[in-house]
């Protein structure tokens, strides 16, 4: 978050809002592991086959829909989701109502226990999306 919010800054970025949660099925409080290649963070103990790795904090954990009610957004056309193993939840958390907000998602669906690239596909599906199964996933509302 740091290193976000200083990117931010030094390209004087005034149309960003930074969050300093994560995303994920409910509200509430999370160990996030870090590894060094913080890309790969994550509050998901295995995703692609990797335990968990590196250093652990805490963070706070909200709904996709907590964040876009608290900022006021009521349309989304773009959702591009990278988040190691969450977007299950966020997608099993994801009402038809919000779904039929957001045009089009965008997602890498990785590997975690129990859970399947199908189960993204028939979320979406059920949601009113059409959807691309291949990489990333894609899914777009049917008109």
């Amino acid at each position: 978050f740091v290193r976000l919010k200083e990117n931010l800054d030094l390209n004087q970025l005034t149309n960003v809002v930074a969050c300093n949660c994560a995303i994920g099925e409910s509200e509430g409080d999370a160990e996030i592991y870090v590894p060094a290649k913080s890309a790969l963070s994550s509050i998901i103990p295995k995703v692609d086959d990797h335990p968990p790795s590196g250093s652990k904090e805490y963070v706070r954990v909200r709904t996709l829909s907590g964040v876009l009610t608290e900022l006021g957004i009521n349309h989304v056309d773009l959702l591009k989701m990278d988040c190691e193993g969450s977007e299950y939840g966020i997608l099993d958390n994801l009402t038809r109502d919000w779904a039929d907000r957001i045009i089009q998602i965008v997602l890498e669906a990785h590997d975690v226990p129990h859970r399947s690239r199908s189960d993204i596909i028939n979320r979406l599906t059920c949601l009113g999306y059409a959807t691309k199964a291949g990489y990333p996933v894609t899914a777009i509302r049917h008109s």
